[in-house]
Parts: C-alpha cells; structure tokens; sequence
C-alpha cells in the first residue's frame, strides 16, 4: 500500500501544508515521511521481523531546507526503497536535540 496525503494544518493559527507518505509493505515494513512547507521533515521506520520480539524502529526530524525540490525527491524515492541505505542522509539533515 502507498498512500499520499496533503493537508493544510494550523498550529499557531498559522497555515501549513503538509505532505504525508506512508507506504506498508507485505513484509510488515511500515514507512512514514512527513513534509512540512518549512521544509521540516518527519520519518518513521517500524519493520516487524518474525523471529524477534521487538520490531526495528527507526525515527527522526530532520530539515531539509538545503535541498532542491530533485534531492528532496531522490530521498523520498530512495526511502521508500530501502531506508537502511539511507539513514545517513536522513541523520546529516537531522535536527539537533532530537
């Protein structure tokens, strides 16, 4: 399942849109990004594996505010690829204290 959602929220009385992609594979692998127009950006990985207890879990904010709209776009295609080959991009964005 691939799913794309767009939507207006407003936090601080401000409007922001948004742009959520959530894509679950057959394989119980979940994946979130979430993009906001400040160029903030949420991920969440969860993959349950049938022989451990507890699900790999990966998840992070990030700011992408440096990359073009074609970067931004690679990062999404290449996430929802494979996210393990690209945790490094994901933390080089990542937002300090998080």
């Amino acid at each position: 399942m691939l799913k794309f959602t767009v939507t207006d929220e407003q936090p601080d009385g401000e409007s922001c849109e948004r742009l959520e992609i959530e894509a679950e594979r057959l394989t119980g692998a979940l994946t979130k990004i979430v993009i906001w127009e400040d160029a903030r950006a949420w991920i969440y990985f969860r993959h349950r594996c049938p022989n451990r207890t507890q699900p790999r879990v990966f998840e992070m904010h990030a700011d992408l505010d440096g990359l073009n709209a074609e970067e931004v776009a690679e990062l999404i295609r290449a996430t929802l690829r494979d996210v393990e080959s690209v945790k490094v991009s994901w933390r080089e964005h990542g937002l300090r204290g998080e």
